[in-house]
């Protein structure tokens, strides 16, 4: 099975997130799929496909173990001892996180003019 994903960002979103159209497009097409069994990842689409309300988005945290495996990766990074299928799990960490950042800065968007 195949899911697809569509984020529209626009221009001055992206620029308050210092991102430019090269760095969102890299973010958004990397493929993860290359990063075997990413928890945080899992956590996010499992999630998101509750259809939960723009205040549960913006409220939301991966787990605390999720959290510690990404504190151990960085640990690892900083000392540079990551393996390679280390460093392809933290990218792809850092992927899903900056993609989620995404959706909730737009969820953020929708809890602020519900207010």
């Amino acid at each position: 099975m195949l899911m697809q994903l569509t984020i529209v960002v626009p221009d001055e979103q992206a620029r308050q997130l210092g991102l430019g159209r090269e760095e969102l497009e890299k973010l958004v097409t990397r493929p993860l799929q290359q990063v075997p069994n990413l928890a945080f990842l899992e956590e996010v689409t499992e999630f998101l496909g509750k259809g939960p309300q723009p205040k549960e988005i913006v409220a939301f945290h991966g787990s605390e173990k999720s959290q510690q495996r990404a504190r151990e990766l960085l640990d690892k990074n900083r000392t540079g001892t990551l393996t390679p299928e280390e460093e392809a799990e933290l990218d792809g960490i850092e992927s899903a996180n900056h993609l989620f950042a995404l959706i909730k800065a737009r969820a953020w968007q929708h809890v602020s003019a519900a207010s």
